[in-house]
């Protein structure tokens, strides 16, 4: 630093420090005596901060448009402060929607803004608005308070709406052997002008997959000008006698299409007929309840006639005026009837007391048969009080 004569101080701008950081200088050189040396302190203030807008243009049908960020300091600064920028890629992509770019922008003791112009694309493409980002670093001078940009591309290109996708319902009969097709069609709502698809996936309702029918995925494409496409799923055949069963065909990812019916649905008709199931029924019983100890209840469950298979029922007590495990014990199961038989018991247990009361009830409840129908699910138990 060099200090005319005759003049007692002067000041440097010495750039690179950080923020709030107390730092030592030594001071030396000859004065006008030819002596001296001397340190000082002096502390680091903050310089300004950067940062740049969003920006959003609309993008043409041809040639190019100016994206324009402003890039802005806090407060201007006594020195030139500098900062780099630099493009990149959001949803929209570098040379084909925009053109990319980056550089260093230097701003003037003084100033406080500078622009940066990104060059857009137009085209006549229809499709959804467009991002890019312009993001700054190694800033000098100053520091960066918001590092990003963003730049909207916003699609003035219009055309016909997209056609919508459909899925239609069917049946077929399940056969005894071998196997059988049933075939869905997925029809557009119009013609689509280019190339679409829509992919497909069955999925079991109360058929199974492999066992009623064939599992299946893929894709369904459409040429331009075309509205309907059929798609055939194998069933397999069996002679079980068995309720209609159901599977779906799901429609997902559509490609220049939207869904208007995600879901067809295939019904499996049972053919195959047996003899009819028997029934199942329950009687009532009574018991006197007694002073202690306990007794048992015992109740008939009875088929309509003998089955030509092993079959079975569920069964649950069930409070009604009777207090579960204070008058009677709790007790479900299953009861399994083997080929040709027609009944079975079940005993229950009830508990004595001397409490003088009015007679009491629970139930027994009949549920869940396999190869049976229900005929009367309800058994009733009369506790008689003997007090």
């Amino acid at each position: 630093v060099l200090v005319a004569s005759g003049v007692t101080g002067t000041s440097t701008v010495i750039t690179g420090l950080n923020n709030d950081t107390l730092y030592y200088f030594s001071v030396a050189g000859l004065n006008a005596g030819g002596t001296g040396a001397r340190s000082t302190e002096v502390s680091a203030t903050p310089g300004p901060s950067i940062r740049v807008n969003d920006v959003s243009v609309t993008e043409g049908n041809s040639g190019t448009s100016n994206a324009t960020f402003t890039v802005s300091l806090s407060a201007a600064a006594t020195v030139p402060v500098t900062v780099a920028y630099a493009t990149a890629n959001g949803t929209a992509t570098a040379d084909s929607d925009y053109v990319a770019g980056s550089g260093t922008l230097t701003f003037a003791a003084g100033t406080t803004t500078q622009t940066v112009n990104v060059l857009v694309n137009g085209d006549t493409t229809v499709e959804p608005n467009e991002t890019f980002a312009i993001n700054l670093s190694a800033p000098t001078g100053a520091t960066i308070a918001d590092a990003q940009g963003q730049g909207s591309i916003v699609n003035d290109d219009g055309g016909p709406a997209q056609p919508s996708v459909s899925i239609n319902d069917v049946s077929v009969t399940e056969g005894n052997t071998g196997t059988t097709t049933v075939t869905f069609t997925i029809r557009l709502s119009a013609a689509a002008t280019a190339d679409t698809s829509v992919r497909f996936a069955t999925a079991p309702g109360t058929a199974t997959a492999g066992t009623d029918y064939a599992t299946s995925t893929g894709a369904l494409n459409f040429t331009a000008g075309q509205t309907s496409r059929t798609r055939s799923f194998t069933i397999n055949g069996d002679t079980a006698v068995e309720p209609n069963e159901t599977f779906f065909v799901n429609l997902s990812s559509p490609v220049g299409l939207s869904i208007a019916d995600a879901q067809g649905v295939a019904t499996i008709v049972d053919d195959d007929s047996g003899p009819a199931q028997p029934s199942v029924s329950i009687n009532d019983v009574s018991v006197t309840e007694g002073n202690t100890g306990t007794k048992t209840v015992t109740f008939t469950i009875r088929l309509s006639a003998a089955a030509t298979a092993d079959t079975s029922v569920r069964f649950a007590t069930a409070p009604g005026s009777a207090t579960a495990g204070t008058d009677y014990v709790t007790s479900s199961g299953a009861l399994t009837f083997t080929a040709g038989q027609t009944s079975r018991t079940r005993s229950f247990t009830i508990n004595g007391d001397t409490t003088v009361e009015p007679n009491e009830t629970f139930f027994v409840n009949l549920s869940s048969p396999v190869g049976l129908t229900i005929a009367d699910a309800q058994g009733v138990a009369t506790i008689s009080n003997d007090d």
